[in-house]
């Protein structure tokens, strides 16, 4: 599999993998805020620092297109720094996020206060379980007909480990696991690895309205307060649909020893991808 970009000087080239299931020449998610958050990266020692907060903002679809990404320091303090990236496609800016990055210190946390509840039982068992191989071979009953309709993508080659994952009813939760690097020739860090994944909540909380509509998230917010540890993570997401045609989506994220932060998206409807011609 490819891996999500390969650099050409200063451009990103995105691949099939990066794909989205809103159609073969969109990107997911995952793959445009993984990107930024790259860059990001580069600009603090993540031995000393922690990302707490990332929010995204979704202007645009992300076209499969050379991409440019842009990465400037708001605040560059020694306990607290704060970034704003942004991919651009010709000149227009598509998508943007900021960050903010804290500095760590170690702490005696008092025994009283219950910071490590460890895994629900129901989200341990299926942990143990062996996985399948991407979102199509998930059974669905309300979108079971929207499994062959499903482009290349990243949502096509990560591996699953269902706790429930009936996608279409609101609420899914499943393990998953990010198998190809987010940009080729570099190895995916723990943080590359959980914004690159984070935003599979929105599609595993989506809520059947119907063949031809769906939720789509404009934004994506990641709270952590601690790093995963485990290759494997696990979502648990639950959309608040309204009539109005807007949504909600509140996700509590996971590693193999408990809880590491959670997701909020804001949604609005979207024409699904089909795979036919207007």
């Amino acid at each position: 599999m490819q891996a999500l970009f390969v650099r050409d000087g200063d451009y990103f080239i995105p691949t099939e993998t990066a794909c989205s299931p809103w159609g073969p020449q969109t990107l997911h998610g995952g793959a445009s805020t993984a990107l930024m958050v790259a860059a990001m990266e580069d600009r603090f020692n993540a031995d000393e620092m922690q990302l707490s907060r990332l929010t995204v903002d979704l202007f645009h679809p992300v076209p499969r297109a050379p991409l440019t990404v842009e990465c400037e320091a708001v605040r560059d303090g020694k306990r607290l720094k704060v970034f704003d990236a942004s991919i651009r496609h010709d000149g227009l800016e598509i998508c943007r996020a900021s960050a903010l990055v804290l500095r760590k210190q170690s702490v005696v946390v008092p025994a009283a206060v219950k910071n490590e509840p460890g895994l629900p039982e129901n989200i341990d068992r299926a942990r143990q379980q062996a996985p399948i191989e991407g979102i199509g071979e998930v059974p669905r009953t309300r979108t079971r007909t929207l499994k062959s309709n499903l482009s290349p993508g990243l949502h096509t080659v990560i591996p699953l480990k269902p706790v429930f994952l009936d996608i279409g009813v609101g609420h899914g939760c499943s393990w998953l696991r990010l198998p190809v690097p987010v940009i080729e020739g570099r190895d995916n860090s723990p943080l590359l690895q959980v914004m690159a994944l984070a935003d599979f909540a929105n599609g595993f909380s989506q809520v059947h309205l119907s063949e031809e509509v769906g939720f789509i998230n404009a934004d994506l917010t990641v709270n952590l307060y601690r790093m995963p540890e485990s290759e494997w993570l696990c979502i648990e997401a639950e959309a608040f649909p309204q009539a109005a045609g807007l949504s909600m989506v509140a996700t509590t994220l996971y590693d193999e020893r408990g809880a590491i932060g959670r997701v909020s998206q804001s949604n609005l409807t979207m024409r699904r991808y089909t795979g036919a011609k207007d």
